[in-house]
């Protein structure tokens, strides 16, 4: 549901999107900074995100691609209308788990 209090709050959608972006943010940089962890994520990536405490539901598949130099991958995930978004907990949980992101260090647009 799209709803706004005021300017300032974030839509569901929103909070939705920003998570996934922190969750996916973390994991790169992870990649980036431990080459055991890259190779691992491109071999297998449930394994990989397993090992440093990200755990996926089940039924979620996840795809690593390496993005070549000069081009700009973007994907455009399902819409949670669509049903085949992860919650926004999901997100936390996932960029959270060992990575050292909470939603609570996010700044107050307020302000």
């Amino acid at each position: 549901m799209t709803t706004k209090d005021d300017s300032t709050m974030l839509t569901a959608e929103e909070r939705l999107i920003l998570a996934r972006k922190h969750a996916e943010a973390a994991i790169v940089a992870l990649a980036w900074k431990d080459e055991a962890f890259r190779s691992r994520l491109l071999a297998d990536p449930k394994a990989a995100l397993t090992a440093v405490g990200i755990r996926l539901p089940d039924d979620v598949e996840i795809r690593v691609r390496l993005e070549a130099p000069g081009a700009w991958e973007l994907v455009l995930p399902a819409s949670p209308r669509e049903g085949g978004a992860l919650s926004e907990e999901d997100m936390v949980a996932i960029a959270g788990a060992g990575l050292g992101y909470h939603p609570s260090q996010e700044p107050d647009p307020s302000t």
